[in-house]
């Protein structure tokens, strides 16, 4: 038996060749490769044009960048953050926060370690994002910034009107003389995007 399909004899003689299978499974890995290479060349070329974009559109991109942080602490309520302690070692600390605008804060006892650590040195950055089983749909927020342990009235109000807006039962909690709210300055952010693209992210000056 001969199957023609205008391509030589590829696959002709299917059932009287041992190797038919193996030509089909040949194709086919070819096949695969071409799609692979065509996929990893449309994400490489998204992000070549990426920076030209960003520097076409100035200021207006930059502003969609911190636009999308915003956004982005707004939704979600749980952050990494990383200090430094006095020997120089980074630390992280799973903090549940409140955002208003860029500006973060969270609530702590005085006499934790990330607080301890922040009066040495008020240096720190965080990330916020969530697990994704599909890598290319990945998004989140990472961010370098400046911690100050508040002790100005006013800005404690604000600080707890933030958090009692997303995290109203707190209202409820009995005053307690150990805590107190940090706030966290951003300096820099970058927010990832890996469905512009594997790797993309964009980042902003604040």
């Amino acid at each position: 038996m001969v199957v023609s399909t205008g391509q030589g004899d590829i696959f002709s003689g299917m059932t009287s060749s041992p190797h038919w299978l193996l030509k089909c499974q040949y194709i086919t890995n070819r096949c695969l490769l071409a799609t692979r290479k065509q996929h990893t060349y449309n994400i490489v070329n998204r992000e070549n044009e990426e920076p030209n974009r960003m520097k076409k559109q100035g200021g207006s991109a930059m502003n969609t960048t911190r636009q999308r942080i915003v956004e982005y602490l707004e939704s979600h309520r749980k952050m990494t953050l990383a200090t430094v302690t006095p020997e120089g070692r980074p630390l992280a600390h799973t903090v549940e926060y409140a955002s208003y605008g860029p500006t973060v804060y969270f609530a702590t006892r005085k006499s934790t370690r990330k607080v301890q650590n922040i009066l040495k040195n008020p240096e720190v950055a965080y990330a916020v994002d969530e697990d994704y089983d599909d890598w290319l749909q990945i998004q989140g927020v990472q961010m370098e910034g400046v911690a100050t342990v508040l002790s100005d009235q006013d800005e404690k109000d604000k600080a707890a009107a933030a958090y009692i807006e997303k995290f109203p039962f707190v209202a409820d909690f009995p005053p307690n003389s150990e805590m107190v709210f940090v706030k966290v300055e951003p300096v820099r952010g970058f927010f990832l995007d890996y469905t512009q693209g594997f790797t993309h992210r964009e980042d902003t000056e604040f």
